[in-house]
């Protein structure tokens, strides 16, 4: 993943923005008004795949006043996006990602502000299995140069087609779950996600909306 200053993005930057929300429109989303860095995963030949990414909304004096997460599922390319509280939130479950889930937890959320390292966490707490999913992510600030040749190819070999490499172990796990026998949860009706705005405490956007959803981009899955 990758710490973009929505400010000034960098060059590779272009091809992924519309992917995305401007520095213009988080601020608007979330009310405030500072800057606004994005953790993410940058677009690799051609190809991207962001699990979750968060924005993290600044105020004028540089303080960290909220997160805006894009939670966006696989393979249907659905998206809800949400405030919450970064120092930990517990959001319900407002979106089907995993047909491995059903839709009755609620994630828990930490994303404190960045500097020389970052940190992000999500917890899945369901109320009859309780905490039986997380994923964590850490990274520390590169300043290095790349100074050759066998440098450039190290870095490919470790970092490279990261978008692709998501996707394969998605649904490489997805395998291995059905040949475990795990229950397949089919995709829930539109009215059974919206339940969790009625359920949910972490701050509203501009609109007034605890969610927003944006339906599948691309066919068939558009047709839900």
């Amino acid at each position: 993943m990758a710490m973009v200053d929505l400010q000034q993005p960098p060059v590779w930057w272009r091809k992924q923005a519309q992917e995305h929300m401007t520095a213009a429109e988080a601020r608007a989303f979330a009310g405030t008004d500072g800057s606004v860095l994005l953790l993410t995963s940058p677009i690799s030949a051609g190809y991207s795949q962001n699990p979750i990414s968060v924005y993290y909304c600044l105020d004028a004096t540089g303080c960290l006043r909220t997160c805006i997460a894009e939670v966006t599922n696989t393979p249907w390319a659905a998206r809800v996006t949400f405030l919450f509280k970064p120092d930990g939130q517990d959001v319900p479950k407002a979106m089907h990602v995993s047909p491995f889930m059903d839709m009755r937890s609620s994630w828990r959320i930490k994303a404190p502000m960045p500097g020389e390292a970052c940190y992000l966490s999500v917890d899945a707490n369901h109320p009859d299995l309780g905490a039986f999913f997380t994923a964590n992510f850490k990274g520390r600030r590169s300043s290095s140069a790349l100074h050759s040749d066998t440098s450039d190819l190290s870095i490919l070999l470790r970092y490279g087609f990261m978008p692709h490499r998501i996707a394969f172990w998605i649904y490489w796990q997805a395998l291995h779950l059905l040949w475990l026998g795990v229950p397949f949860c089919g995709y829930p009706a539109p009215q059974v996600q919206k339940g969790a705005e009625h359920r949910a405490s972490n701050p509203k956007d501009s609109a007034g909306r605890h969610f927003w959803w944006q339906p599948p981009r691309e066919f068939p899955w558009n047709a839900y």
